[in-house]
């Protein structure tokens, strides 16, 4: 193995509780996290910054107990922003965060096979929109979604989606999108910026890196949001394919 333990995110305990009595045992349980930002995203999204790790590390540091309320899927944290709220034990709430921004690595399968496919039908569904950032950059999360998001249902589909990486459908040399779409159930309006990458077929042990900037921040300017995962996707872009293992699956 090259390398230790990248980040076990969510820890052993599921954070979906089946009933209150379960949720207040499990938390309980769980010892105190020390979180501390270690940064700030430039202005004017301000984001805290809660991981950052250098791509280039072979030798990364170990993150456990991040996270509550979200069930883990054997994620490797390398950077983590966002405006989280914590629990009583210090865990950030996943839900909470109105702007965030991941980048994470997968070594599980099934969720690579479900990247590649869900991912590749979203991105050519953002090349037959033959529409370009520029047509949007200067609008909020709601403007965006007020404005696009009609003639995209009409189409019968659920997102709005622009694609930011050209006509190739090529998931090894990265792919990435903007969508706008809304939550069915809580109705609220997102605009997300999603990255993704595999690593080539010839290597041993298979990864899938995605990058996320997540936002449902009604004035959140489509601009700005673009602004802080332009760089990220610049850094994280073809990162070494190292192996890692110990992260959690539920």
């Amino acid at each position: 193995m090259i390398g230790r333990t990248l980040a076990s995110l969510f820890g052993n305990k599921t954070a979906k509780a089946r009933s209150p009595a379960s949720h207040e045992i499990n938390l309980a349980a769980r010892p105190q996290a020390n979180l501390s930002t270690v940064g700030i995203t430039p202005a004017p999204l301000s984001l805290p910054i809660w991981v950052d790790t250098d791509p280039q590390n072979t030798e990364p540091a170990t993150y456990e107990g991040l996270f509550w309320e979200i069930e883990p899927m054997g994620e490797y944290v390398y950077y983590l922003a966002g405006d989280y709220a914590k629990n009583e034990k210090g865990l950030l709430r996943f839900p909470t965060a109105t702007t965030s921004a991941r980048v994470e690595r997968n070594f599980e399968q099934d969720v690579i096979a479900v990247a590649e496919q869900d991912g590749l039908r979203e991105h050519q569904q953002g090349i037959l929109t033959a529409a370009d950032l520029s047509d949007i950059e200067n609008l909020t999360v709601q403007a965006a979604a007020q404005s696009l998001l009609p003639s995209a249902q009409d189409l019968g589909d659920e997102k709005w989606i622009i694609s930011l990486s050209g006509p190739g459908n090529d998931i090894t040399k990265g792919r990435s999108r903007l969508m706008v779409w809304q939550h069915p159930f809580t109705s609220a309006l997102f605009a997300d910026l999603h990255f993704e990458q595999t690593s080539p077929e010839a290597a041993q042990h298979p990864a899938l890196t995605t990058l996320r900037v997540s936002s449902n921040d009604p004035s959140a300017r489509i601009g700005d949001l673009h602004a802080l995962f332009a760089p990220l996707e610049e850094r994280y872009r073809n990162m070494p394919h190292l192996s890692l293992s110990g992260a959690s699956r539920m």
